[in-house]
């Protein structure tokens, strides 16, 4: 018995310092020091609302950097998977609330500023949080033209002076990568969901 407690304690030590997700994905730590999973499936590319069911599909959701350093990490994760290097990254920010603000008339904004401010912009998951300012590209957002930037990506991975998310056009289409927290326990890995 004292053989196999030691066997199981050694066991946990081992699941609890690696990586913990699924096989095939690639991960990352935080700057709280939690590891997440990154998925990323070569050759397909969705617009931000396909996106947010192929990635719900995965039980993840679209990454949500926290920070411009974040960011990078994410989009290095993605670099080491080969990931497609032109086409943008979404992220689970979207701008929201226009159509509740008597400065936005029937689809188009009357004052501009309302477009380039940073407080428009909420977690996809969560619409009470706003979309940390610490994760915008410098001079970001900017969409000054009304080109209909309502979502959110980073630069593609090629771009590597482009640090931070951008404000995108909805209809873009983005690679397939996805974020989830990793697992806790290693018998919650390389498990199907099953309904």
């Amino acid at each position: 018995n004292m053989l196999l407690l030691a066997f199981s304690a050694l066991l946990a030590t081992c699941y609890a310092s690696s990586n913990m997700c699924d096989e095939g994905w690639g991960s990352y730590k935080t700057e709280d020091g939690i590891t997440k999973c990154v998925y990323y499936k070569k050759g397909e590319y969705y617009t931000y609302d396909e996106l947010l069911v192929k990635c719900a599909d995965l039980n993840a959701v679209l990454p949500q950097p926290k920070t411009v350093q974040e960011a990078e990490k994410i989009r290095g994760v993605l670099r080491s998977m080969k990931a497609d290097k032109k086409r943008i990254i979404f992220t689970g920010y979207r701008r929201r609330y226009f159509e509740d603000n008597p400065k936005y008339d029937g689809g188009k904004p009357t004052n501009k500023a309302y477009l380039t401010n940073q407080k428009m912009y909420k977690n996809q998951y969560g619409l009470k949080w706003l979309m940390p300012f610490l994760s915008w590209r410098e001079t970001q957002p900017m969409n000054e033209h009304n080109k209909g930037e309502s979502c959110t990506a980073m630069k593609p991975i090629s771009k590597k002076q482009k640090k931070g998310v951008d404000d995108f056009k909805c209809t873009a289409k983005g690679i397939f990568a996805c974020v989830r927290d990793a697992a806790t326990d290693p018998y919650e890995i390389d498990v199907p969901f099953k309904e």
